[in-house]
């Protein structure tokens, strides 16, 4: 991918994997067999040098998935609090010499969030514990969370307990609006 070439596999099982340059005329391949009694794969073939002409080299290519984009943008969202848009992620793989549409820096975005800040599942997970911290550090806090059968969200009500007692020295206004 650094150099810009698309690759083809040619094959790809549980003990071997061929690869080869999408330009049929091209020499770069590599072959990999698993070992005998082993989960370890060994290069048995590696012809490392293209053939083809500089023509064929390609920006945009099928090797660029969501994941590859989803690994390349980490490190920027651990630096900078997710203030990538996916049009400035294709111009940052463009300038990284890769071209990727907008779908897959949208996809790479979502994955390199769940991956460091967990997925929203994983979020509500975390829910109930939460709101029993918020009540045992809160007196009077009054909290609800409703689920339905399958345990999917439905709502929350959070009212902190300082809120509560401060609405009975609010003054009562009456409001009359358009409706």
């Amino acid at each position: 991918m650094q150099a810009s070439f698309e690759i083809l596999v040619i094959k790809s099982t549980m003990s071997l994997y061929i690869v080869k340059c999408v330009n049929k005329k091209c020499k770069w391949t590599v072959r990999a067999a698993q070992l005998r009694n082993s989960s370890y794969f060994s290069i048995r073939t590696y012809c490392s040098t293209h053939t083809c002409s500089l023509v064929n080299r390609k920006l945009h290519h099928r090797q660029t998935s969501s994941n590859v984009v989803t690994e390349m943008v980490t490190n920027n969202f651990r630096c900078q609090q997710n203030t990538h848009s996916p049009k400035a992620i294709m111009t940052m793989m463009q300038n990284r010499g890769h071209l990727v549409s907008y779908w897959k820096a949208w996809n790479g975005k979502r994955l390199a969030n769940n991956l460091l800040k967990g997925s929203p599942k994983q979020s509500f997970e975390l829910m109930p514990s939460y709101l029993y911290v918020v009540k045992s550090q809160n007196p009077s806090t009054i909290t609800h969370l409703e689920v339905d059968e399958q345990s999917r969200f439905q709502y929350l009500f959070l009212a902190f307990g300082a809120c509560i007692r401060g609405f009975s020295f609010m003054r009562k206004v009456i409001t009359v609006d358009g409706t």
